[in-house]
């Protein structure tokens, strides 16, 4: 197993994306925090008791949407804010503080996200536009490089306006910047109509999937748009078609990411809370149907219209909760319990596993070579050494040894008085037994035996049958042969 090195002296085995799927389970968005312009603007920031109310709800990660591109510079080097890189780096450490998985993401990055409508634009984009993002993953990369394996990093969140050779160059020359000082942490991708996974099964084999084991598929849910999109029009949903619909997706798309080797992720999912009951059952379905298939997912809340739980008060929505409770049963080989009641995650983390285990054979190690400092140096003493006299006797090299050998020797003259003498005609008769069976005709010998060698040709007069080759009185019959056999002794 490939170990990654920390900034402590341990270390920690590098987690695939599907064991980190695993770990994920399901999740909250902090929406309205770090991916608008100003914090506590929009919505109020979380603190720590809300991390902890996080973990005890039975959360298993969080994700951070955040906004880069106000808090760095237009021009070369295109540097972020100090100020602002240490404010992420906050949120990050409390959530991974709670034994949650974090994901960070470059959220309404719209300078880059352009309608390429023109040649000269294209242009910007590739020599301007591009160089600036791949900086932005550089220096989040070199800044997270030594946090542990539970922080992903989200490429791009919703792309939807370029093009998708240009959605392709630019997955591919962010993570480029991301290998150089991460080169295995998990990263997500994800593809056009706003990470819409109905696009990605429309437009099959468009999206580039790179070759990194690392990476996932990063996809977000609002089907129908007119129920759970940011505006909707209908305010019923339910029916056994609306159901059949979210089996045939979440289907779909999971064929999609096994055949591509990529893990889904879904990023966000989630109602206005104007649906009303409606709302419960639409999210209680989806999460049903991706738990069911293994997949990790992160509730959309943006502390306003899409919220289950209040950060004013800190009260959750207990009905919605029981709901996502209610998904859980019968999953297919998915554990869904954890330290605080569970919605998805994994129970044990295999880094601290491994760690413990380490740990626990490093203890018994030390134990060990402390009891074998105690131990007492042997005595001086002299080896005893036998040495063959003849006939089966053995003589020693001291008196006791000699007395050894006496007993030995008058336990061998017994032998040879009783039965010596009947063992020595079984070996006796043996011997007459295998010198008989090699005189035995031909007509008798084992047919699997090897042929004889060929013998020259003979001229007429040599030629003689095997009666004539033999003596009358070696000339047997098989009957005589086993008559003249002696009998085994038993």
């Amino acid at each position: 197993m490939v170990l990654f090195e920390g900034e402590h002296a341990r270390t920690e085995p590098t987690l695939g994306p599907w064991e980190l799927q695993r770990l994920m389970g399901l999740g909250i968005n902090l929406g309205n925090v770090l991916d608008t312009p100003l914090e506590n603007v929009f919505a109020l920031s979380p603190t720590q008791e809300n991390f902890q109310m996080f973990h005890d709800a039975g959360f298993a990660n969080v994700r951070i949407p955040v906004n880069w591109g106000h808090h760095m510079m237009l021009e070369e080097p295109y540097t972020i804010d100090a100020k602002f890189l240490a404010r992420v780096a906050e949120l990050v450490d409390a959530v991974m503080a709670h034994g949650m998985v974090c994901i960070i993401t470059a959220h309404h990055e719209w300078w880059i996200d352009v309608a390429e409508t023109s040649r000269d634009y294209m242009w910007d984009w590739e020599l301007q536009l591009l160089p600036r993002f791949c900086s932005l993953w550089r220096q989040v990369a070199e800044h997270f490089r030594h946090h542990r394996q539970l922080l992903i990093f989200g490429i791009l969140n919703e792309p939807h306006q370029l093009k998708i050779a240009s959605l392709n160059e630019l997955h591919r020359c962010a993570l480029i910047e991301i290998r150089h000082t991460n080169p295995s942490r998990i990263v997500t991708i994800s593809g056009k109509d706003f990470a819409n996974p109905r696009w990605l099964l429309e437009n099959q084999g468009s999206l580039w999937v790179p070759r990194d084991p690392q990476v996932m598929l990063e996809i977000h849910v609002t089907e129908p748009h007119g129920f759970a999109g940011a505006t909707p029009s209908k305010t019923v949903w339910g029916s056994d078609a609306d159901r059949q619909k979210v089996q045939d997706w979440v289907h779909q798309i999971e064929v999609y990411g096994r055949r591509n080797n990529l893990p889904i992720y879904v990023a966000e999912f989630g109602c206005s809370n104007e649906q009303g009951d409606n709302r419960r059952h639409w999210i209680e379905a989806n999460w049903k149907e991706m738990r069911s298939k293994g997949f990790a997912a992160s509730l959309w809340d943006d502390g306003d219209r899409f919220s289950i739980y209040s950060r004013e008060t800190g009260t959750w929505d207990h009905d919605m909760l029981a709901a996502l409770s209610r998904s859980l049963p019968g999953l297919k080989g998915v554990s869904f319990r954890r330290a605080g009641g569970g919605l998805g995650g994994d129970s044990v983390d295999p880094t601290q596993d491994l760690q413990r285990r380490i740990e626990t054979c490093f203890r018994r190690l030390t134990l060990h070579l402390d009891e074998l400092d105690t131990l007492k140096p042997l005595e001086d003493h002299e080896y005893i050494s036998h040495t063959l006299a003849g006939s089966g006797n053995y003589s020693d090299s001291d008196e006791e040894g000699g007395r050894r050998s006496s007993l030995r020797q008058g336990r061998n003259d017994r032998r040879r008085s009783s039965g010596g003498s009947s063992v020595l005609s079984s070996i006796s008769s043996l011997g007459q037994v295998a010198n008989s069976k090699t005189r035995q005709p031909a007509q008798h010998r084992n047919p699997v035996s090897p042929r004889p060698a060929p013998q020259p040709a003979r001229s007429p007069q040599q030629a003689r049958s095997p009666q004539q080759a033999r003596s009358p009185q070696q000339a047997r019959s098989p009957q005589q042969a086993r008559q003249a056999q002696p009998t085994r002794r038993r």
